[in-house]
């Protein structure tokens, strides 16, 4: 997203609009997440991904007026798990340099 749009639109927004072209059914709002010296909105929801059914993760923060948006995708049955083994700790491992 340019400079101008970002200045003008919400990360929740933002968010809102990722999961309506990615085809997210009822996406939910999670809690905000703090890493990469930045404050990440965060939804999840499901979605058919070739006939199976997928959940995603989508976070976005904005830093130095751009946003920035991680998505996490996995199949729904094992999403959880993703979560705690792979997922956290990679965002963890993020950094604006």
């Amino acid at each position: 997203m340019n400079t101008a749009g970002a200045a003008a639109a919400s990360p929740q927004s933002y968010l809102q609009k990722q999961a309506a072209q990615l085809g997210i059914n009822n996406p939910k709002s999670g809690v905000a997440s703090s890493f990469a010296g930045s404050s990440w909105q965060s939804i999840q929801g499901d979605a058919q991904v070739r006939g199976a059914q997928y959940t995603y993760g989508l976070f976005t923060t904005l830093h130095n007026n751009h946003f920035y948006t991680l998505t996490q995708l996995a199949p729904s049955s094992t999403y959880a798990d993703e979560e705690k083994l792979v997922f956290a700790p990679t965002r963890l491992s993020f950094r604006f340099l």
